[in-house]
């Protein structure tokens, strides 16, 4: 946690309060906003939730207190705030207290340029302190012929003379000509880190579309309200909007078999949900049977994931005689005695599975069906649409 929020309703103290902590984790983006609709707040792209008191690892933040901010907004910075490393969150408070901020836009624009200043919190050490000024300074990088020749002590030396250092509680800060400059217009928040996300998806209105219009962006998998929330915000209408795949955390495979323009964004979500819940050996497995299968869309891919287990998959079989020699010596379907190994006919056994359970080979592997349900009717397309997410085509 990067710190807690205790937030109200500016307009009715008598309602209470609730006490909410950043980031948001997952799973928890539902029950946080249902907990602010107790209090009347929370509604997308309002900044209705009155900061009353706000504490945890980034006390700067302090200087929201009092004022109304939306519920995404502090989402979106304690998800930010919590990829910093620890120089980077020093150098966000200093700048933040020289710049007297008090705006949660400002904040968020923060982010994006906080990394150009210098902060200094410990004196001892001049030769990192002048060190970490060059590389602040130079993109966070130095070939190592100019890194070698740095004086650490000396460039230390230099900056501290110059006179331009601003003393705050979180250490002295140079701005090297740091400018806060705009990247959250106030409805559509700028992209954030991926984290535990499998899909960052690109989402635009389709009169958009021609112009270089801000996205909203859409990490996936997401709770339905989540996402109605961002596109409300950006005041996109589900039913027109355009999605491009942006990034992802997927085997090449599957995130080739998503089809954008046909895919629903629900059916994509709950694809994410689905694949989420598997661990590396269970998505290897899901690559070998989406190929095998020829998924092509969300909604195949997602009815593979929940239906895993009625797949065989043996990884790196190639052969008939080696799934024979696979299910003989491995499967535990056979008491195997290697004193006869001679007599195994490996490549005949393995054959006659083969054809009784229709499986094939893939570039990874072996892959059958055995599930009861016909395999056709399991990756058919369902056509009906879910009231809650169904308009988002």
């Amino acid at each position: 946690m990067m710190f807690k929020a205790v937030i109200g309703n500016l307009q009715h103290e008598d309602y209470g309060v609730v006490t909410l902590p950043f980031p948001v984790k997952d799973g928890d983006y539902d029950s946080d906003w249902e907990m602010l609709r107790g209090l009347d707040v929370g509604e997308a792209g309002a900044r209705d939730c009155c900061i009353r008191e706000i504490e945890g690892s980034v006390p700067v933040l302090k200087q929201l207190e009092g004022t109304c901010v939306a519920f995404d907004e502090l989402r979106w910075l304690g998800v930010q705030l919590d990829a910093f490393d620890k120089y980077e969150l020093a150098a966000y408070q200093a700048m933040a207290a020289k710049l007297d901020l008090h705006d949660v836009k400002d904040f968020i624009d923060l982010t994006f340029c906080c990394q150009q200043a210098t902060v200094i919190t410990d004196f001892s050490d001049l030769d990192a302190v002048g060190r970490r000024h060059y590389l602040t300074t130079h993109g966070g990088c130095a070939v190592k012929s100019e890194w070698e020749s740095v004086d650490g002590k000396e460039t230390a030396l230099l900056l501290l003379s110059n006179g331009n250092g601003t003393v705050t509680p979180y250490g002295v800060v140079f701005d090297n000509g740091m400018r806060l400059e705009q990247h959250y217009d106030g409805h559509r928040l700028p992209p954030e880190p991926m984290g535990d996300a499998l899909l960052e998806i690109a989402a635009i209105s389709a009169a958009e579309a021609e112009m270089e219009a801000m996205p909203v962006w859409l990490y996936l998998p997401a709770s339905d309200d989540q996402i109605e929330h961002a596109l409300k915000r950006a005041s996109i209408d589900p039913q027109s909007m355009r999605l491009r795949l942006s990034h992802y955390d997927l085997p090449g495979e599957l995130a080739a078999a998503i089809d954008l323009e046909q895919d629903s964004l629900s059916d994509i979500n709950h694809m994410c949900r689905a694949i989420a819940c598997l661990g590396k050996q269970e998505l290897h497995k899901l690559s070998a049977v989406a190929e095998w299968c020829g998924a092509n869309g969300a909604e195949q891919l997602w009815r593979l994931a929940e239906n895993l287990e009625d797949f065989t998959f043996c990884p790196g079989i190639q052969t008939a005689e080696e799934y024979g020699q696979y299910m003989i010596r491995q499967s535990g379907h056979f008491a195997y005695d290697e004193n006869l190994e001679g007599y195994y006919q490996f490549g005949d056994y393995g054959l006659d599975r083969m054809l009784a359970e229709g499986g094939e080979f893939t570039k990874t592997g072996y892959v059958a069906y055995c599930g009861v349900t016909p395999l056709e009717e399991l990756m058919s397309r369902c056509r009906q649409v879910e009231p809650r997410m169904g308009c988002m085509v």
